[in-house]
């Protein structure tokens, strides 16, 4: 993935959903690659959590022999977090409670960019 393509796709996700607060786009080895909040956020913190999940949600899926993980959806009391994963990274979503029905278009559009 690389910024010069990645920003522009992440900046139509912005205007389409308006209720998303921010999409971070990691490489493959953890690495902010481009981030846009609405909010001041250390987007490295985010990415190192996130990417504790995956692997997490990674092992799971090895044990239960269903394949690789493919994303992540987290609910907390005031909002959710997605993340959508491939081989060469993956794209995290941030959203308020406002934005509980736009959930599902934000995993399609994340996972549109990876493609």
């Amino acid at each position: 993935m690389k910024k010069a393509e990645i920003e522009p796709k992440l900046n139509e996700i912005m205007n389409l959903i308006p209720e998303c607060e921010g999409l971070i786009a990691v490489d493959a080895k953890g690495k902010v690659i481009v981030g846009q909040t609405l909010t001041d956020l250390d987007l490295a913190e985010i990415a190192k959590a996130i990417g504790e999940i995956v692997q997490g949600a990674s092992g799971l899926a090895e044990t239960i022999k269903k394949g690789e993980t493919l994303d992540v959806a987290i609910s907390y009391g005031e909002g959710f977090a997605q993340a959508a994963v491939s081989a060469g990274g993956m794209i995290i979503g941030l959203m308020g409670n406002d934005g509980r029905n736009s959930l599902s278009l934000l995993m399609r559009n994340m996972k549109s960019v990876l493609g």
